[in-house]
C-alpha cells in the first residue's frame, strides 16, 4: 500500500547548520520547562499535591498541548538519542498516569481537541519509546471519549457555537490518530471510533471537485487531509486517498501564497472573491473590499491584521504530515514541494524561541511589508468597526482574548 518508507525519525544526521541550531535550541527550551508546571493542572484536578506554578498562555487552558509535548520529546529522542528527552517524557507520562489513577476527572475532562493531542502523544511514546503503559492510557481515554462525545453536532466543519460550547472543536482531526491506534494495536474499537468521525462533508466535496466549501479553519482543514490518508492506510478504500490528493491539489493551486503559507486570519476556502489578495492589504487600506468578512465560525467579523497571514507553526506541521503520507503512499516526488516551501519559508524563517517560550506564531504578509514578531498580536485590542460586527464565534480556547 506504500511505495516508499520514511526514516521513522532515524538515520539522518544534521551537521552544524541553521537546522541543527534550531533543533538544539528547541530541545533545550523544552527540557527547561519545569515538570511541576507541566503537571500542575493534572495534579490539581486529581486532588494530589501540586507544587510549583501552572504554565500560562495556550498551555494554561487545560494543558491543551501536554500531548504534543510528549510526542515532541519521544520523536526528538528517536532523532537524537538524547536520553534526557526520554527521561522527561517517561516521568511526565508516569505522573499523568498517577493522576488518572487518583481521579477519573483527569481522563473525563478532555474534549475533542485535547483528547486527540493526548492520543497522539501517547501513541508516539508507544511507537518511538516502546512505552507500554501508553496502551492502557489511550484505551481509557478512548473509552471515556466514546461515552461522552456529542454525536449530534453539525458535521460541516464550521467552528460554530454548538461545537465550541460542547468542547467538540476540530473533531474531524480525530480519525488520524484513531486509525493509527488501530494499525498499531489491532484493536477494532479504534477503527470503529475513527469511522464515526470521518469528515465526509469535506472529503466528498473534494472528490466531487466541488470547491464551494465555505470558510473553514485553515490549519485543521489541511490537518484533516492526514485523517483521510490514514483512513486509506487502515482500510484500503481509495476514496480516502483521492480526498487527500484532491485536497492537496486544491489548496496548493488556489489557496496558498508564494511562500507556501495559507489561511490568512486562520480562514481557508473563504466565500469572498480574491480573499488571499485582499488579506494582504492592511486594515486601513482604502482599497480594501469591505470592513468585515465571514470567518471559520460562520460569523461576520471585522478585518483584523492581528490574526496574520499564516498560522505558521501549526500550518507547517499539517503540511509536513500530508506530504509525508502522500510521498509514502504514491511515491510521487511532487508531494515534496509544499513541504520544502514551508520548511524554508516557515521553519527556517522563524526567529529563535525566547527564554520565556514566546514563538513566532503567525507569519504576516502585507503589500507594504511583512511582520515577524514573538508577540501574539491578538492580545492587543482591536476595535469593533462602528458596532457593525461582533467577534466570533471562536473556539473556547480563544474566547477570552480581546477582539
Amino acid at each position: 500500500m506504500e511505495k516508499l518508507r520514511d526514516f521513522r525519525y532515524q538515520g539522518v544526521e544534521l551537521k552544524n547548520s541553521l537546522w541543527e541550531r534550531q533543533r538544539r535550541e528547541t530541545i533545550e527550551t523544552y527540557l527547561a520547562i519545569p515538570n511541576d508546571s507541566l503537571l500542575h493542572i493534572f495534579r490539581k484536578t486529581a486532588g494530589l499535591d501540586a507544587p510549583g506554578e501552572s504554565l500560562m498562555g495556550w498551555y494554561g487552558n487545560g494543558a491543551s498541548t501536554f500531548g504534543q509535548k510528549l510526542g515532541a520529546f519521544a520523536k526528538l529522542y528517536a532523532v537524537t538519542g538524547d536520553y534526557r528527552l526520554k527521561e522527561k517524557a517517561v516521568f511526565l507520562a508516569e505522573e499523568w498516569g498517577r493522576c488518572a489513577a487518583a481521579s477519573a476527572k483527569t481522563i473525563d475532562c478532555n474534549g475533542t481537541y485535547v483528547y486527540e493531542k493526548l492520543l497522539g502523544g501517547f501513541l508516539d511514546m508507544y511507537e518511538f519509546l516502546h512505552y507500554e503503559p501508553a496502551l492502557a492510557y489511550i484505551s481509557a481515554l478512548t473509552d471515556s471519549a466514546a461515552r461522552r462525545f456529542k454525536r449530534d453536532i453539525p458535521r460541516d466543519g464550521l467552528q460554530g457555537p454548538e461545537l465550541c460550547d460542547n468542547d467538540m472543536i476540530e473533531w474531524y482531526t480525530l480519525p488520524e490518530n484513531l486509525y493509527r491506534a488501530y494499525l498499531l494495536t489491532g484493536e477494532k474499537k479504534y477503527l470503529d471510533f475513527a469511522r464515526e468521525w470521518d469528515y465526509t462533508y469535506l472529503w466528498d466535496k473534494l472528490n466531487a471537485h466541488d470547491s464551494a466549501i465555505g470558510p473553514r479553519h485553515a490549519y485543521s482543514q489541511v490537518n484533516s487531509f492526514s485523517s483521510a490518508a490514514m483512513a486509506y492506510l487502515a482500510t484500503g478504500d481509495k476514496k480516502y486517498l483521492d480526498a487527500a490528493e484532491n485536497g492537496y491539489a486544491l489548496v496548493t493551486e488556489k489557496h496558498t501564497y508564494a511562500t507556501g503559507g495559507y489561511g490568512p486570519a486562520e480562514c481557508l476556502f473563504a466565500d469572498e472573491k480574491g480573499f488571499l489578495g485582499e488579506m494582504l492589504k492592511d486594515s486601513w487600506d482604502p482599497t480594501k473590499n469591505g470592513a468585515v468578512y465571514r470567518n471559520f465560525g460562520g460569523g461576520m467579523v471585522p478585518r483584523n491584521d492581528n490574526w496574520g497571514s499564516c498560522e505558521v507553526s501549526c500550518c507547517a506541521w499539517a503540511v509536513f504530515k500530508i506530504c509525508n503520507y502522500l510521498l509514502r503512499i504514491t511515491g510521487k516526488a511532487k508531494y515534496g514541494d509544499w513541504a520544502e516551501q514551508m520548511l524554508i519559508n516557515g521553519v527556517a524563517g522563524q526567529p529563535p524561541i525566547d527564554s520565556e517560550g514566546h514563538v513566532m506564531y503567525y507569519a504576516g504578509y502585507f503589500v507594504d511589508g511583512a511582520v515577524k514578531s514573538l508577540e501574539d498580536r491578538r492580545l492587543f485590542t482591536a476595535p469593533i468597526l462602528n458596532g457593525s460586527a461582533a467577534p466570533g464565534p471562536f473556539p473556547r480556547m480563544w474566547r477570552n482574548m480581546p477582539t
